[in-house]
Formats: structure tokens, sequence, C-alpha cells
């Protein structure tokens, strides 16, 4: 490789060694600056196609699923006024509509419900709202409709998948190599349970907001801290177990400023960014029981 740098810089004429030092130092950084700008395309490219391979596989396997097999009735379509898909008939061409309501089921009910009336019922407030905030949001230019937030949240969950396939790479990839990290992507999205990212759940979204967190923390530059914190507000705001997410945040603010300085006046200015950083995990799930509070009266 250097070989080829050098036959690229020299010139007959007599060259010092300090310039062809120069020169060719210049040259491999600029290399290094290349497959640094690249290095991101890497991400997105594997994760596209482990992520098409995923999506198509359980297309399929779906649509035959649903013209073979019986499945028990939704109610929730029948509210709706749309078929339930044990009217289909047992053939291939004409299960279109069966096969694209078969994943209205389960969790996308209520989430689809709330995305189109909100929180009428109270037992509805386990699911929480960020979710379903973003279906009624994508819904909206699909016509706004039940059917519209259904296929929102099946779109949104998706396009949430691939992102966490995308820094699920670059966080593998960062430790364990290029090979382990490929292999790690087909693991995650050809698990069993890897079905409940293409259905419109709230998985997709919740692992995309825990591994951009892991991620800026790791880099722990100030702006790093505060896009962390944000994604924690709004994981927060996706799962009850979002409040979880502030452990970490302690984890690393213990590892960044010693246990021993932590009282001192050292580096407060920095202390006191990321502890106000680490308090917006706690903030987006009273600001969701604020909203329950205004709403239902009782938080």
């Amino acid at each position: 490789m250097y070989g080829n740098l050098i036959s690229r810089i020299a010139k007959p004429k007599n060259l010092s060694p300090w310039v062809l030092l120069f020169k060719l130092v210049r040259l491999k950084k600029g290399k290094d600056r290349v497959l640094m700008i690249r290095k991101p395309k890497t991400a997105w490219k594997e994760a596209a196609w482990v992520f098409c391979l995923s999506r198509l596989i359980i297309v399929l396997v779906s649509y035959l699923t649903i013209t073979f097999i019986p499945i028990s009735p939704n109610h929730y379509l029948l509210y709706y006024g749309y078929i339930e898909p044990q009217h289909c008939a047992n053939t291939i061409a004409n299960n279109i509509t069966c096969f694209l309501l078969s994943w209205w089921r389960w969790d996308a009910n209520p989430y689809t419900q709330i995305a189109h009336d909100g929180y009428h019922y109270r037992y509805f407030t386990t699911f929480f709202p960020l979710f379903p905030l973003l279906m009624h949001s994508t819904g909206f230019f699909f016509g706004g409709s039940p059917l519209a937030n259904y296929a929102a949240g099946i779109i949104l969950a998706n396009s949430f998948f691939y992102g966490v396939l995308v820094l699920f790479y670059k966080l593998v990839s960062k430790d364990f190599g290029h090979k382990v990290a490929k292999s790690a992507l087909v693991y995650l999205a050809f698990a069993p349970y890897a079905i409940f990212f293409f259905a419109g759940y709230t998985e997709s979204l919740f692992l995309l907001l825990m591994l951009a967190i892991s991620l800026l923390l790791d880099r722990g530059k100030p702006l790093d801290w505060w896009l962390a914190g944000l994604c924690g507000f709004l994981i927060a705001l996706t799962r009850p177990t979002g409040i979880i997410l502030t452990i970490p945040f302690l984890i690393v603010f213990m590892q960044k400023f010693s246990i021993h300085t932590l009282l001192t006046r050292k580096n407060w200015p920095q202390k006191l960014n990321v502890l106000l950083t680490i308090l917006l995990t706690p903030a987006g799930l009273l600001t969701y029981m604020l909203y329950l509070w205004i709403a239902l009266g009782n938080p």
C-alpha cells in the first residue's frame, strides 16, 4: 500500500526525505478521512439487505399463514366496519385484504384506537403515548382513518427497525469488527421474536432509542449528552420500562467523574450539564403523568 502512495507523490527530481514524509502523511490522512466518510455507508448498506430479506420472509410467511390457517376473530375490525380474517377463502389469490389486516391484532388494537380516539378508556393508559402519537401524525397524511393509523403503525415500526439495524451495526462493529457485526444483524433480524419488530408495536422504537442512547453516551461530548437526554425523554414516553434507562446515565456519569470528586467543585459546570440531561428521562414519565392528571383526573 505504501509503495503505491510513494509512487503517486514521487517525482523524477531530487526530493528531500522530509518533504516526501510530509506528503506521505498528508496523503495517508486524506485516505483515512475518506474511509471515515465511507464507514457510515457500510452500516446503511449492511442493514439494508438484512432488513429487506427479513421483511420479505415475514410478508410471505404471514400471507401463506393467513390463507391456510384460520385465526380467531378480531372484534376491533368489526367495530370499525372492516372485514375479519376468518371470512377469507382458502385461496391465495383472494386473500389480499385479509393479509393486509392480519397484523391488526393484540397490542396493535389499542395503539390504533388510541391514535384515532385518544385515551377514552382508562385501561388504555398502560400504553404510553409516543407511539400512538406518531401513528396519529403519520396516519393524518393517509386520511386519518383507523385503517390509516393501523398502516402508519406498521410503516413506523419497520422504519424504526431499519434504524435499529444501522445503529446496532455501528455499536457492534466498533468493538468486535465488521464480520461479527454482520452476523449480529442476521441474528437480530431473524430471531423468532423479531416478528414484533414488524407489527405496529413499540418494540422497534424502544430499541432504536435505547441504541441511540448507548452510542451517544459512548461518545460523551456535551452535545451528545443532551441528545441522549432527549432520547431518554422520548423513551420514557414509549414504554413503562423506559424510566430504567436512567441507570445507564448514572453509571456513565460516575465513570466520567470519579466518585471521589463527585461532591467537589472540580469540573462543576460539566457535572451540572450532565445531571440536567439525566433528569430528562424521569421528566418524560412525569410529563405523561401530568397529561393523565389533566385529562383523566388521575396520574
